[in-house]
């Protein structure tokens, strides 16, 4: 029908709205109250205090209907999470499968993670301010940020 057409053109316009602000590298700058948001989510201190030192590195790029994101220079690889807007995929968190929901809206590229076992539920949302990738996550009480500079 024409509205099941309109509303396929929108979403591939939105996504491509997105794709031309976050694909592509960037490595972390800088954090404001990240250890915190560590220790909400249950990492024992040792791997806080590592964790804290790393600059992480996020490689975007969109592919269909969904947006891949690949984080390199952590302590622990990380498998590619393959987000796919307005529905839940599968995914990992150090090494627990859990349930992802990513949603875009506003500029804001948002993943709601349910978590499992260990894993707490969390929210990254991330977002393109001045020039700057800034991530802002949150697991109950406990939100901090990472700031990202294009690299």
């Amino acid at each position: 029908t024409c509205i099941g057409y309109i509303s396929c053109i929108v979403t591939h316009l939105t996504l491509f709205k997105m794709a031309e602000i976050f694909v592509g590298d960037w490595l972390c700058d800088r954090s404001e109250k990240f250890e915190e948001f560590l220790e909400a989510m249950g990492i024992p201190m040792p791997v806080r205090k590592v964790v804290c030192l790393v600059k992480p590195k996020q490689h975007f790029t969109v592919d269909g209907n969904s947006v891949k994101c690949k984080i390199t220079g952590t302590p622990k690889e990380q498998p590619e999470q393959c987000l796919e807007i307005g529905a839940e995929t599968d995914g990992e968190f150090n090494g627990t499968a859990v349930k992802m929901t990513t949603s875009f809206a506003g500029g804001k590229l948002t993943v709601q993670v349910k978590g499992s076992g260990d894993v707490k539920d969390h929210t990254v949302d991330r977002e393109i301010c001045d020039g700057e990738l800034v991530q802002t996550m949150t697991c109950g009480a406990a939100v901090c940020k990472r700031i990202f500079k294009k690299c």
